[in-house]
């Protein structure tokens, strides 16, 4: 008859029979090559920290984070530069746009004027900025998210192309 101290190891026997052959089963369940895939991984975040240290070059450096709104300044930066333009340039040379009266006393209308010269200009950065916008917008994989994006981008630019002609038509 069983003791009860051998009935007691029969148990811990059963044990660690079970968990041996749990053991077993996990290694038969792992990839063979589990070390290559391993290796592969760290070389895949190594380059990737590599990739990041070549392009992340402070501020202004094109990640994908900045390049999302980096490209909305360019009309208000236009704006600073064509603003002088307009006033010492375009002004002089097209006029506002009034008929004025020649040497001659004829009356001279101007069809194409510094103010037209402005909305053109206005409207083609407005078109430039929506255009990165969509091209920047496809990167954006959920599709809440890029609508979202997209209309932030158009008010934005309907709000800097009004204040560029507020500035360009402020003679």
């Amino acid at each position: 008859m069983a003791t009860p101290h051998e009935n007691q190891n029969d148990a811990e026997q059963k044990k660690q029979a079970k968990k041996e052959e749990k053991r077993q089963r996990k290694k038969e369940s792992k990839p063979k090559y589990q070390k290559k895939i391993k290796r592969q991984h760290a070389q895949k975040n190594q380059q990737a920290a590599e990739r990041f240290a070549q392009t992340h070059h402070g501020l202004l450096s094109l990640n994908r984070f900045n390049a999302l709104i980096l490209h909305l300044f360019l009309t208000p930066v236009m704006t600073l530069i064509y603003y002088p333009l307009n006033r010492y340039v375009f002004l002089p040379l097209l006029r506002d746009g009034q008929p004025y009266i020649s040497t001659n006393g004829e009356t001279i209308d101007h069809y194409f004027s510094a103010s037209s010269l402005a909305w053109v200009v206005g409207a083609v950065l407005s078109i430039l900025t929506l255009i990165l916008s969509v091209r920047r917008a496809l990167g954006i994989e959920r599709m809440g998210r890029r609508v979202l994006y997209l209309i932030m981008c158009l008010y934005v630019t309907l709000l800097t192309f009004f204040l560029f002609l507020n500035f360009s038509l402020w003679i």
